[in-house]
């Protein structure tokens, strides 16, 4: 979204957590300015415990039922997304959206209660979130369809969340704060139980895995500011990744692995640009210019394009980066909001949102890459995408590739000097 340059952990005597699709100012616009006009404000955590929460510490969950899941990745024809129709905040499915046949169903039906931050498992039949509807943010894992839902986590006031599906269908990672601080968890779907993966003072959080498997990339403050580190899930060594040139965060792999993304703060109180660097680190490359506001990068299947939105004074727009080209096209040109894109599978349709009709809803374009920036212009929303959604709540944030919905769970920023 529109200013949406980090999510802040603020270390001042407590640490403060605020997710970046919080809402807090007004309940409309939230803390990057983009007005969304939601009928529910987005629920804030800046008021979550901080000290350690040892009253549930367990090495399995004893109540788990195991989810099996398949190690071959299925494109699954549908998305995820957040709307707030029935009063909160719930995870709906959109079925057809490539063949047009849609069908909307509520996945999470947390009651009154909010469901945030969707990650699906590789073979598409499951769907893991973070929910407030037992009396704190906790992990919870529900078939596809809804069905068999159960809850992962299990802590007295501590906050779980970020939940990050592995490649291979194993094991969901995710965030706690239950010792403090925010330290990277592992838990095994089958058998439930939990692996802590990180135990620096610093606070460790986004995680992204690689595409076998067996590393994490994330971002961490324990060097005063946000750095990104490798984490092997195996040896649980950790390497620095950042070269310390700015603040980083919301790191993601390619999908062949040989590569990442991660968006860097560019000077005190700048934009946030994009860059793109091999999977160590080196030949840094800078490919969002620094004035616009850029975030939200995702990668295309094939690995050939990069999806990502920008903002420009009163407008955000979606841009996609060609890698082989070395060029961005403007894809949007509003002057409302379309920010949050995702692909679909492996095509070349890409879903955002966009307020371009007075509230927010979920598009879908199909963008080909063409052989010179020049013959793509930018052009109005209704004019080059399909509208899939039209309730009169706020519908948002679609995750279907990528796995996880980077959107909505912003990188958070583990910064004490801003």
């Amino acid at each position: 979204m529109s200013k949406q340059n980090t999510v802040r952990l603020v270390v001042a005597g407590v640490v403060v957590l605020t997710l970046a699709l919080v809402a807090i100012l007004g309940g409309a616009t939230n803390i990057f300015g983009t007005v969304i006009k939601p009928e529910t404000a987005f629920p804030s955590l800046a008021n979550i415990r901080t000290d350690p929460d040892t009253t549930n510490a367990r090495v399995a969950n004893t109540v788990w039922q195991p989810v099996e899941t398949s190690t071959q990745a299925v494109c699954s024809d549908w998305l995820a997304y957040h709307t707030d129709q029935q009063g909160n905040w719930d995870i709906f499915r959109l079925d057809g959206v490539r063949s047009g046949d849609l069908k909307s169903t509520n996945v999470t039906a947390g009651g009154t209660k909010d469901d945030l931050s969707p990650t699906r498992s590789p073979d598409g039949q499951w769907i893991a979130y973070a929910s407030i509807r037992d009396g704190n943010w906790e992990i919870y894992v529900a078939r596809a369809d809804g069905t068999q839902t159960q809850r992962l986590t299990y802590n007295t006031w501590a906050t779980e969340i970020n939940p990050v599906w592995s490649p291979d269908g194993q094991a969901i990672v995710y965030e706690s704060i239950r010792n403090g601080n925010w330290d990277l968890y592992l838990a095994d779907v089958k058998t439930g139980e939990e692996k802590r993966l990180t135990s620096h003072p610093g606070n460790d959080a986004n995680a992204f895995w690689s595409p076998d498997a067996q590393k994490l990339l994330f971002q961490s403050d324990r060097d005063d500011f946000s750095q990104i580190y490798e984490l092997d899930v195996t040896t649980l060594v950790e390497t620095r990744i950042s070269d310390g040139s700015s603040e980083d965060f919301d790191p993601s792999y390619s999908p062949d692995g040989q590569r990442i993304l991660f968006t860097s703060l560019v000077g005190e109180g700048g934009n946030n640009v994009i860059n793109m660097a091999n999977a160590d680190g080196t030949n840094r490359l800078q490919i969002t210019d620094a004035t616009k506001n850029s975030i939200n990068p995702v990668w295309s299947s094939d690995g050939a394009l990069v999806a990502f939105q920008a903002d420009f004074k009163t407008s955000t727009d979606i841009f996609v980066y060609d890698v082989a080209m070395g060029v961005q096209r403007q894809l949007t040109a509003n002057s409302g909001h379309n920010f949050a894109p995702t692909w679909i599978c492996d095509s070349s349709l890409l879903v955002f949102t966009s307020d371009t009709t007075g509230d927010t809803n979920l598009f879908v374009l199909e963008f080909t890459p063409n052989s010179s920036a020049s013959e793509l212009g930018a052009q109005k929303v209704t004019d080059i995408a399909k509208r899939l959604t039209s309730s009169a709540a706020a519908d948002i944030y679609p995750q279907n590739s990528p796995s996880i919905e980077r959107g909505s769970r912003h990188a958070l920023l583990t910064s004490k000097s801003k």
